[in-house]
């Protein structure tokens, strides 16, 4: 478990930019997988059966993305590797 939160913080410390910079665009991905995921269910073929299944995909990955830029702070906390577990993160960038 303590090789799981190490690498799960470091992951989290090295990918905030990205991340950050990048949720905007992948939560429109979802959505367009969402809409393309609808109008498959329109359609008379048998990709109507999958329609669900790249719905509820997508649906799940917006949802995980969401929740993991709510959560962010207390992942990083959580994972953390020192004792305090008090890991300040700012959303702003440093002017100088």
């Amino acid at each position: 478990m303590r090789m799981l939160k190490h690498g799960l913080y470091s992951l989290l410390i090295n990918l905030k930019s990205f991340f950050f910079l990048a949720y905007p665009m992948l939560q429109l991905l979802c959505g367009l997988g969402v809409g393309m995921g609808i109008l498959l269910n329109f359609t008379s073929s048998d990709i109507q059966e999958n329609s669900y299944l790249i719905g509820l995909a997508f649906i799940g990955l917006s949802l995980l993305l969401y929740l993991q830029k709510k959560y962010y702070q207390q992942l990083i906390a959580w994972s953390a590797p020192r004792k305090n577990n008090v890991v300040s993160i700012s959303n702003h960038s440093v002017q100088s």
